[in-house]
């Protein structure tokens, strides 16, 4: 996705910073955002709520069967239910 130009990452902590360049890369016209957590916590997309950023694609990566923890040890298919969330 970001390879195709659909997506590209972002800088959360400096959203979180009040980096008014971070802020407003993120809120770019035409751009679909897509917010990916972690858990099901959600401290990404709370931090773009409460600086005023809405309206972005967001999924929750444990919902996917992913543990939170510090491997990418999971099966394949899991990317492809998440890559059809994020683009259907």
């Amino acid at each position: 996705m970001h390879l195709k130009n659909q997506y590209k990452m972002g800088c959360t902590s400096g959203v979180a910073a009040g980096e008014f360049e971070v802020q407003n890369t993120i809120q770019q016209e035409g751009n679909q955002d897509l917010v990916i957590d972690g858990c099901p916590i959600a401290c990404v997309q709370k931090i773009l709520e409460q600086k005023g950023i809405k309206g972005f694609k967001h999924i929750i990566v444990t919902e996917f069967g992913i543990d939170k923890e510090a491997t990418f040890d999971f099966e394949p298919a899991i990317i492809i239910q998440m890559i059809d969330k994020i683009m259907y």
